[in-house]
């Protein structure tokens, strides 16, 4: 619990340093804030006030090399004085080379990377090929469990991807993926799960659609 404090806090500063510098660049920033409290007794019938602050911030460079995201929820209760804060996201993407490389790092929801719907505490790269109809990535990092008011880390996760989009009004989609997960607790073996994905519309009135997508573990 000590070492998830001592995590939080660290992301909570690099959250500031993120906010207060970057709000006065060059470039699109913006903030948006939703605050919910209310009024209640418990399961014990104690009388609580919880508050919750979910702060949403997103800022990007005017050549849209760089791009910062940030997603933090507070939870308090006021009549108890007491507090806590969890970072669901907070990265930063960069254009090492335009429309041909770009680093990932942070901590981020993509799905790109992993299959299942947790957290990832990770570092990537993505490259582009053939104006973007070839795009290719390796990752790796910290897969954590969502979980009520905390996160869990569960498995070391390393990978890589690559798909292919035709160049059409209604184009061909394809991707491969391949993840290694190494899990954190004892007994529990690797896994090594294969991804197939294809995507084709098609142009009729009714835009009908094929989605094929097959895992091998």
């Amino acid at each position: 619990m000590k070492q998830t404090k001592i995590k939080n806090t660290g992301l909570f500063i690099a959250w500031l340093v993120f906010l207060v510098p970057v709000s006065s660049l060059a470039g699109l920033f913006r903030l948006e804030s939703e605050t919910l409290m209310s009024a209640r007794n418990n399961d014990d019938q104690i009388f609580e006030l919880p508050m919750y602050e979910f702060l949403s911030t997103n800022y990007q460079s005017t050549s849209q090399n760089l791009q910062l995201n940030a997603d933090l929820s507070v939870f308090g209760e006021v009549n108890r004085n007491r507090h806590s804060y969890k970072f669901h996201l907070l990265s930063l993407s960069y254009k090492v080379v335009p429309d041909l490389v770009i680093f990932n790092i942070g901590r981020t929801f993509d799905i790109q990377r992993s299959i299942r719907t947790n957290t990832l505490d990770l570092i990537g790269m993505d490259f582009y090929f053939f104006q973007k109809q070839i795009q290719a990535g390796a990752f790796g990092g910290k897969e954590q469990r969502i979980e009520y008011r905390q996160y869990t880390p569960i498995a070391t996760l390393t990978g890589a991807y690559l798909s292919y989009t035709s160049s059409s009004l209604f184009p061909f989609f394809s991707k491969l993926k391949y993840q290694h997960r190494e899990y954190d607790r004892t007994g529990s073996g690797d896994e090594n799960l294969l991804q197939l994905s294809v995507h084709k519309p098609f142009a009729a009135q009714l835009s009908p659609e094929i989605m094929v997508d097959g895992e091998m573990n």
